[in-house]
């Protein structure tokens, strides 16, 4: 399928809404990290995390994945919110729409320390995560998850990834990839090398900044005409964090139904012990 037409659309943003920063970067680059490190250093940044939280910026998202609305649109939502830095998915496959809107911002590809193949081991650990999210409920799997609006917002966003930078079909590079892998050794790090190569093609060289977190406050404060902070550069444990998340999703799935079921039990008891406690008053 082609790739989206989102470039096509543009839209006039006042000035005192600018976008600052594009951190184009694939999630599970240190976006975590580089989300820190932007709030320290004084912006407001728009992540995954950001989605998550609002509810209307979820289902703006799904309208633009089932094409209802215009990624433009959603990027006007996100300046009138405040928001003058963008990271993570979806925001990373748009490089070329926010640089149109916003010719000033500045762009950081962010890249894994281990380079494709270290991308491609925590993308698909990511991935496992989300199968926990968007797996069918069943009698052996009582996914509840599911049937969160909010989620399942998110489940429609994901399949925009990898249709604007690396030219795959809706879906294909988030809820086909762990088997696409495993038939194709190599794949998932063709990818990451492909959406790197666009975001190289599509950004001025004076506008680019290639990033590992490892490299530390330097060249990024360098880059973005900022002092060095004293602390220490950030760096979040993403690999850590995901098996919490996996965790907690398999505990909130496992776990809901007998916590019902206890819920109901005391509710029970609690009913039948004061009907017991009447009649022996009678």
């Amino acid at each position: 399928m082609a790739p989206l037409q989102w470039a096509a659309v543009m839209v006039w943003f006042p000035q005192a809404l600018g976008l600052r920063v594009i951190v184009a970067g694939l999630g599970r680059t240190g976006t975590m990290s580089m989300l820190t490190a932007l709030q320290r250093l004084g912006y407001k940044p728009y992540h995954l995390k950001s989605v998550m939280l609002n509810r209307s910026h979820a289902s703006a998202w799904r309208a633009v994945a089932e094409h209802h609305m215009e990624a433009a649109e959603v990027i006007e939502m996100i300046h009138h919110d405040g928001f003058d830095a963008t990271m993570d998915n979806p925001m990373c496959e748009l490089v070329e729409l926010q640089l149109r809107l916003f010719p000033e911002a500045k762009v950081i590809l962010t890249t894994h320390p281990r380079g494709a193949k270290g991308w491609a081991k925590s993308f698909i650990q990511l991935m496992q995560v989300v199968r926990l999210q968007v797996a069918n409920f069943s009698l052996t799997y009582p996914n509840i998850l599911q049937f969160v609006p909010v989620l399942r917002d998110l489940t429609a966003m994901r399949c925009l990834m990898g249709q604007e930078t690396m030219g795959l079909r809706p879906c294909e590079l988030i809820y086909e990839s762990i088997e696409k892998q495993q038939a194709m050794p190599g794949w998932l790090e063709e990818q990451y090398e492909k959406h790197n190569a666009y975001v190289r093609a599509k950004v001025p060289k004076e506008k680019l900044l290639e990033f590992s977190v490892q490299d530390g406050w330097e060249p990024l404060c360098q880059f973005l005409g900022v002092p060095v902070p004293s602390m220490a550069f950030p760096h979040v444990n993403d690999s850590a964090s995901m098996q919490r998340v996996g965790l907690v999703l398999q505990v909130i799935v496992y776990g809901w139904a007998p916590a019902v079921l206890l819920v109901l039990l005391m509710i029970w008891w609690c009913c039948t012990g004061r009907k017991s406690t009447r009649d022996k008053k009678d």
